[in-house]
This record gives structure tokens, sequence and C-alpha cells, in this order.
């Protein structure tokens, strides 16, 4: 506030009352985008968390999930997924690289006999770039092939 304007009658000041209330309804927009945003990106964390889950094999999540007492896979993927919601992003994280060290067995059979094609050439690599992880700045969907 100008000090100046202490001096000017209140009656030539401006309307203060109408001044704080376009104050605070800037501040509730501001709020409610960023509320949004968090939303967004908290609905895009879980999505792809549940891709990941989905994308392991079921002896690697029988495995991740054996501390939690889960003994089938369906019900394994449900409680690491539950899990998940406590940190999602270290979550991710920890499921992505768990899923590239994953992908990254190759088969024995030569040549592959996998019916998606052959998984020496690009097992573990960014479906979108083709960079290995943690190797690109690419999103989880991007990198799964989504």
């Amino acid at each position: 506030m100008d000090h100046g304007q202490l001096n000017i009658p209140l009656a030539k000041r401006g309307n203060i009352d109408a001044q704080i209330d376009a104050y605070k309804i800037e501040q509730a927009h501001a709020r409610k985008v960023t509320a949004k945003e968090r939303a967004a990106r908290v609905s895009n964390l879980k999505a792809s968390i549940k891709g990941i889950l989905a994308a392991l094999p079921d002896d690697r999540v029988l495995a991740l999930a054996a501390p939690l007492g889960k003994k089938k896979a369906s019900t394994a993927r449900v409680a690491l997924y539950q899990a998940a919601g406590a940190d999602l992003a270290r979550w991710q994280d920890a499921l992505m690289r768990d899923l590239a060290a994953t992908m990254n067995r190759c088969c024995s059979v030569s040549p592959c006999a996998r019916l998606e094609g052959p998984c020496c050439d690009m097992a573990g690599r960014c479906a979108k770039c083709r960079a290995r992880y943690p190797g690109c700045n690419c999103s989880p969907e991007e990198w799964m092939g989504y």
C-alpha cells in the first residue's frame, strides 16, 4: 500500500472490499488449477503403475509381493498397487527399473521363439526412442509402448 494514499479520504480511495474480493477469487482460482494439475499427475502415475505391474511376469510379481503374504499373481498385483499409493513416483521408478531388468533377460532359444518378436534386440529398451532405461526422458507409457 502506498503511504501517500493514507492522506486521501476513504471515499476517494476506491472500494477496498472489491479489491479484497478480487484477490480472494484470484487465489481460489490458482488453488483450483493447482489441484487439477496435481490430480492429473496422480492419475497418470496410478495408470503407469498399473501398466508396469501388468507387464511384469507373474513370478516377479509374486517375488515382490512375498513380504505381503500374497500367493496368487492377481492378488499380489492388487497388493503392490495399494502399497504404491504411499509414494507413487518412487514406486514407479523402482518398478520401471525392475521391469527393465526383467526384460533384459534373453531367452536361451536361438533363434528367439517369442511370438511378439525377438527379445534379444529390443529387451529393456524404450519403445519410443529405443534407448535403454534410464537413458531416455520418455514417459513410462511411451517407454512401454502404450
